[in-house]
């Protein structure tokens, strides 16, 4: 039943919403609010406060009431254009603002939009699984096993969405349940998942972004994985600039809903992500994760960085199979401790001299140069240096004859 109580707290917090969000502010800020004036105002009329989930509904309904409003006038009455509305001054930037959160420490700032590339077979998906049933379960992410030593990644508890349209709908629910029992998780754990949709999403639609957007704030999540980019491009040409129009949307998505957003992309020949060079532009940060063929451990190491400095990690697949079966029953991920990277200095250095006495050398050149020099390192490791190398600014891919890559130190 609700009382008259209930009813006044609602209204309250919905202007709060209405007001934070009248300014401009995105979802992520007007959530900030609600939690805040959630508590002073619930103990005020001596009531629970509401969850994120009710939270998420009123900072929504505000939004909705927002956007059939008729646009700013003019002096003179006429209509201004549509961004009339949004373009701030010194003073929205001088204005105080919460500090940046991650739901991943030094990994998943929100709101971000970021990448996890890797060939197929690499454990991509089980990784980001992995990660959404600690953040549902507010567990750290990635602990060592037993007498190991790795220092865990400390999460947020929150709410997770995972958007499927690579793996069968079958092995996302046996995998979600080896990683939820993996962990622990309780069956009420908030971790929601959908498979296939039908429309699907394609990111270029407004339509399906909206309905995106729908799932996104009836769940309140805060992290939401796509798996994987290239089902979400429609018919766009990955090698194209036209995926800003793809990625566009998400960024906006991510600023309107307060979230996280990991898409899942594929490597291409030479260890790097695949596609236009506007996939990685448009995002905060990457990740490219490699495994060396039948072994369970797997190396993460750092593309872009737009926000804080990501070390390589390193984790360990750990799992169980159902009796008589090779369907998953438990999994979960480990930490591993990460040599100091000496080495991969050394190897850096190494291709930056031979670049700077080879310029426009191409990748076969350089490999056999490293490997010359590194008897142990093998050809996909030089391909992700070289790759990380584009990535720090220090190297430029050009096209020579018959459009083959070649590269040179940046100016």
């Amino acid at each position: 039943m609700v009382t008259c109580a209930d009813s006044l707290l609602r209204d309250n917090l919905l202007a709060v919403a209405h007001r934070v969000r009248g300014n401009g502010s995105p979802m992520s800020d007007v959530l900030t609010a609600l939690r805040l004036e959630n508590r002073a105002l619930a103990a005020g009329l001596h009531l629970a406060p509401l969850d994120d989930l009710d939270l998420a509904r009123i900072g929504t309904e505000a939004i909705l009431d927002l956007a059939q409003r008729p646009n700013r006038k003019a002096e003179g009455g006429e209509r201004l254009g549509g961004w009339a509305d949004q373009v701030q001054t010194l003073a929205d930037a001088y204005a105080p603002r919460p500090a940046m959160t991650y739901l991943v420490e030094a990994l998943l700032p929100v709101p971000s939009v970021s990448l996890l590339v890797g060939p197929s077979g690499v454990h991509k998906s089980n990784l980001l699984m992995d990660l959404a049933a600690c953040l549902a379960g507010g567990l750290p992410w990635l602990s060592p096993p037993p007498n190991g030593d790795a220092r865990p990644f400390q999460t947020t508890q929150c709410p997770t969405l995972w958007y499927n349209a690579d793996n069968p709908t079958p092995v996302l629910h046996d995998r979600f349940q080896a990683f939820g029992l993996g962990h622990g998780l309780p069956e009420a754990a908030p971790l929601f998942y959908f498979s296939f949709p039908d429309p699907p999403l394609i990111a270029t639609r407004k339509a399906s972004v909206a309905a995106l957007k729908g799932a996104i704030l009836s769940c309140a999540a805060r992290l939401v994985i796509i798996d994987c980019l290239a089902a979400v491009r429609g018919d766009t040409d990955e090698n194209s600039s036209d995926m800003a129009a793809v990625l566009t949307p998400l960024r906006r998505l991510t600023e309107e809903c307060g979230i996280a957003l990991v898409l899942i992309h594929h490597e291409n020949k030479i260890g790097g992500y695949r596609g236009s060079t506007v996939i990685e532009n448009a995002v905060d940060f990457s990740l490219l994760v490699h495994r060396e063929p039948f072994s369970q451990d797997v190396e993460i190491r750092p593309g872009k960085m737009r926000h804080a400095e990501i070390k390589p990690f390193a984790a360990s697949f750990s799992y169980e199979h159902k009796p008589g079966s090779s369907d998953l029953a438990r999994a979960r991920f480990f930490g591993l401790r990460v040599d100091s990277g000496n080495e991969e200095e050394e190897i850096e250095a190494a291709i930056l001299d031979f670049i700077a006495e080879h310029p426009g050398a191409n990748m076969t050149a350089i490999k056999k140069e490293i490997q010359a020099c590194f008897e142990a390192v093998g050809l996909n490791r030089v391909s992700r240096v070289v790759v990380r190398l584009k990535s720090k600014g220090k190297v430029r891919e050009c096209h020579g004859p018959r459009n083959a890559k070649e590269y040179r130190l940046a100016q």
